[in-house]
């Protein structure tokens, strides 16, 4: 690369570690999904369990609500083992992982299309809120993200280097394994590589040995998870209920057609959607000019296609477009490109690269707006919340006994273990339910709760309780 790339990827490199790290403890806000995954990493450091303490000296391993598996969960509990246990000291590893993602893409875009164009996606995921929102947080998107781009990575070059060709399909399987294991929905990938190896297969690209090798590697970690994930006392039938409809919805017709609608009426669905629609016309026109996609887009395309469609079926968060809209950045510069080309070329002129590239700018320029005054992760850059629970829980006694009902993402910032907990599930399961005599005989000094919880005051469990301090949405309960 010349000195004036070099000097665009690094600046972005840079400009990618500043988002990635400001205001980390307070931006994005420390939220409830976060909470569950936090606490089961930290316990994984400090007692070996990897679990949620529901009372002190009980842990619980949580197989189904915690759906975040052991890439995530394991690497998290040795770096908190090793730089301590604190808010501040996970989200730094899930920045390191949003570097680690911005680069292994880079490295792709740059194999399969040149330095212009990984420059370029470079520069929109740099710039891409939603990764900051998603990869900041503790949770699997980003890294479940990495090691999928890792393993297309890893693929490409056992294709280019025969003589490491075994080598790399083993380092891509065991990649497309862990991936699988960080998170349900990254399932997903099973029925996109089945469709890249049947093209690898028809092109004899693969051989059986290829695909053998890939299959097995890629095997084991999902073996691992299984036996790390599950616990005697689980059944296959209860598992694959829950992860096949975990909100418990009812109505799926109803649901389908609302999400269907949303994906063309809000603003960052339908980013996602022009990103899509430009890489299938990008494909097609390849296909025209008889250029040859490669297997690693093929997957690609074939998840991100996938995850739209699972999409439709869940409750309508958007974060669970995420991967598909990741995905769809790095190859939407060349399939851009490809585009603007074969519009233009009856026009007989230059302009296409030029118009694509002023797009490309553009959109990365829209994005840096957004990321730094107006979207989710720049609502919290002004934020106290984390400074507060800090601050409030370094006030409070060891001897203190503290019941969280249904407020994991507090947990962390309590000192010590000498507190109880519930936590409500999805669709109204919930975990710790033993604990809920503890409030009816105001065992415990305080409770926190959030106010939508204690208006409701199912069954009159905080009757024994009175409001004692309010904080953001949470009410602090105090002994009547």
């Amino acid at each position: 690369m010349s000195f004036y790339k070099k000097l665009a990827v690094v600046g972005l490199f840079l400009l990618a570690f500043f988002f990635a790290f400001f205001r980390l403890k307070e931006s994005p806000y420390f939220w409830f999904d976060e909470g569950w995954y936090y606490q089961t990493s930290a316990n994984l450091a400090l007692h070996g369990i990897d679990g949620i303490q529901m009372s002190p000296g009980n842990i619980q391993h949580v197989s189904t609500f915690v759906t975040v598996g052991y890439p995530l969960i394991y690497p998290m509990g040795l770096w908190m083992k090793i730089f301590g246990v604190s808010v501040m000291s996970a989200r730094s590893l899930m920045a390191l992982y949003i570097l680690a993602f911005i680069a292994v893409s880079f490295f792709l875009a740059k194999r399969k299309f040149g330095s212009i164009v990984a420059i370029a996606a470079l520069a929109m995921l740099a710039t891409f809120p939603p990764l900051y929102a998603n990869g900041k947080s503790v949770l699997g998107e980003v890294p479940g993200l990495l090691y999928l781009v890792s393993f297309l990575l890893c693929y490409g070059l056992a294709m280019a280097n025969k003589e490491r060709r075994v080598f790399w399909l083993i380092i891509a399987g065991a990649f497309a394994g862990l991936c699988i294991a960080t998170k349900p929905f990254f399932i997903l990938l099973l029925p996109a590589v089945f469709v890249g190896a049947i093209v690898g297969w028809r092109r004899k690209e693969l051989s059986v040995e290829d695909l053998a090798t890939g299959f097995i590697s890629a095997l084991i970690p999902i073996i691992a998870w299984s036996i790390v994930q599950f616990r005697g006392g689980d059944t296959l039938s209860v598992i694959l209920t829950y992860y096949a409809n975990p909100y418990h919805i009812s109505d799926i017709t109803g649901i389908i057609l609302s999400n269907l609608r949303n994906l063309f009426t809000d603003v960052g669905t339908l980013f996602l959607m022009s990103l899509t629609l430009v890489w299938v016309v990008g494909l097609y026109v390849r296909r025209k000019t008889k250029e040859m996609v490669s297997l690693e887009e093929i997957i690609a395309f074939t998840f991100s296609i996938l995850v739209i469609l699972a999409f439709l079926r869940t409750g309508g968060a958007y974060r669970y477009l995420f991967p598909a809209q990741a995905l769809a950045i790095i190859f939407f510069p060349h399939s851009l490109l490809a585009t603007a080309g074969f519009s233009m070329k009856r026009f007989k002129t230059g302009l296409s690269s030029y118009v694509a590239w002023l797009l490309v700018a553009v959109i990365s320029l829209l994005s840096l707006y957004q990321l730094s005054f107006r979207s989710w992760v720049a609502d919290g850059y002004s934020s106290r919340k984390s400074e507060f629970w800090e601050d409030y829980f370094s006030k409070v006694s060891s001897s203190t006994t503290v019941f969280f009902y249904d407020t994991p993402e507090v947990v962390p910032f309590m000192k010590g273990d000498n507190y109880y907990q519930f936590i409500l599930a999805p669709a109204g399961s919930s975990t710790g339910a033993e604990q809920l005599p503890i409030l009816e005989k105001a065992k415990a000094d305080l409770v926190i709760v959030a106010g939508t919880r204690l208006e409701y005051n199912i069954g009159g469990i905080f009757d024994r309780y009175k409001v004692k301090d309010k904080a953001y949405k949470y009410s602090i309960l105090m002994k009547r």
